[in-house]
């Protein structure tokens, strides 16, 4: 049995290590452009880059805008992109102690006429689209944060564009649903002509606020296809979305740009590294497809939500009973007639039960790609399986208090008292993982 449990085990790792979100899309065979780039210390790195409204630029992050209403703020990269085809990698973070936050910060690619050295004035760029003025040059990737239409699918990644420069009219109370550019890439591989294609995307839900981890955001543009792609819990990069550009547009000489603006609620919104590698024109299209990809619509945030609730209750029950356990356990040391009676309530009515749900629980952190929590479940999972296979499962009154084992697994079997407390251990640190997930 022994054999079997190592056997399942090296498989379900190999599993985890080839699922699809631990695939790696950043190009990292190009060297790093230290002129649009971002490394600690960052108020010594960042003499290509210049910085106003509420912005604050210290050792370790650029904080856009603190958790303070109607703030907003900006940074701009002096060095014009040349390059047709690029990267940017940057880390973020979004936080703030309210349950609910916002408002929301944008990437931006920006003609070299919006420059903001140009102006004397220190908000020159700034506006009502999460930072930006409503007569940007360029496109932006944003990142919107506060649920204004209730439709439960924010925070949101999307992309926004104004080749033209005029003055835009976007429509804030509806999350900009109408506003979003959506043009679907039409060259590269992944299904494209499939109606359940990751290309039909052109928004995708990523809860990156309040996570307790930095987040990271990769932007890569690539033969007229912007891809983006997000990582909330530093567990390997998801899709979120590919659109296409006009064919005849081109950013060289263009320039990057961060703004965030917070309205009647606020959250702090930070800049924590930025990475930067111009891509060649044979670098290969990637298929989006082979990726774990992100929702695009709010069933699939609500799902997630369902998902880490069911976790948590049915976690919560098994917490509850294996206390329960170890109390009644407890409360008959010394007693062998009232042992032996408790043993046989437990044996007769409870214990297949138990064992069943916590499979089923396990089995649902495997399908859900929890690894962490799976394994420290699966342990637990694969050692019940060994006891039901020699009959050794149930519980012993002879054990209850004591010390004593049984013959065995590897010369011996846990003792009752060594059983629950360790049953009890695994619970509560998954309850743990599960109310942190949910909380975000």
């Amino acid at each position: 049995m022994m054999k079997w449990l190592i056997v399942a085990s090296l498989v379900a790792i190999v599993v985890a290590q080839s699922s699809p979100g631990l695939l790696d899309p950043v190009s990292h065979e190009h060297k790093i452009e230290q002129h649009h780039s971002l490394h600690s210390p960052i108020d010594k790195s960042q003499v290509y880059w210049n910085f106003g409204g509420s912005t604050v630029v210290t050792k370790n992050f650029i904080r856009l805008s603190p958790s303070t209403q109607d703030r907003r703020g900006w940074i701009w990269n002096e060095y014009p992109l040349e390059s047709d085809n690029w990267e940017i990698e940057f880390k973020m973070e979004v936080f703030s102690k309210p349950h609910f936050g916002g408002d929301g910060l944008g990437f931006w690619v920006l003609a070299s006429e919006m420059d903001p050295s140009f102006s004397g004035e220190p908000d020159a760029i700034n506006g009502p689209i999460f930072g930006m003025k409503n007569e940007f040059k360029g496109f932006g990737v944003l990142f919107d944060v506060y649920d204004n239409d209730n439709r439960r699918n924010n925070p949101s990644v999307f992309v926004l564009t104004n080749f033209e420069g005029k003055t835009l009219k976007p429509n804030h109370d509806n999350d900009y649903e109408d506003d979003m550019y959506n043009v679907k890439p039409s060259t590269v591989p992944g299904h494209v002509g499939d109606p359940k294609s990751v290309y039909q995307a052109h928004k995708c839900v990523a809860d990156f606020r309040n996570t307790g981890k930095v987040s990271k955001i990769l932007v890569k543009y690539l033969h007229k296809v912007l891809h983006v792609y997000v990582d909330t819990q530093q567990q390997g990069y998801k899709f979120c979305l590919a659109v296409e550009f006009p064919s005849d547009k081109t950013f060289r000489d263009h320039h990057f740009a961060f703004t965030s603006a917070t309205g009647q609620v606020a959250d702090n919104m930070d800049i924590v590294e930025v990475t930067t590698r111009y891509l060649a024109e044979s670098d290969r299209d990637l298929d989006d497809s082979q990726f774990a990809h992100y929702g695009q619509s709010s069933s699939t945030h609500r799902f997630s939500g369902v998902f880490w609730f069911l976790l948590t209750v049915v976690g919560f029950g098994l917490t509850l009973f294996a206390g329960y356990e170890l109390v009644s356990f407890k409360s008959v040391v010394g007693n062998y007639q009232e042992a032996t009676r408790l043993c046989l309530k437990f044996n007769t009515k409870f214990i297949t039960p138990h064992f069943a749900v916590h499979a089923g629980l396990t089995l649902l952190l495997l399908f859900g790609g929890t690894w962490s929590v799976f394994f420290l479940n699966f342990l637990l999972v694969g050692y019940r399986a060994y006891l039901y296979r020699v009959n050794q499962h149930k519980y012993f009154p002879d054990s209850v208090g004591g010390t004593k084992v049984h013959k065995g697994f590897n010369g011996f079997l846990l003792s009752n008292d060594l059983r629950q407390m360790t049953t009890l251990l695994i619970y509560f640190l998954s309850e743990v993982i599960y109310v942190s997930h949910l909380l975000g």
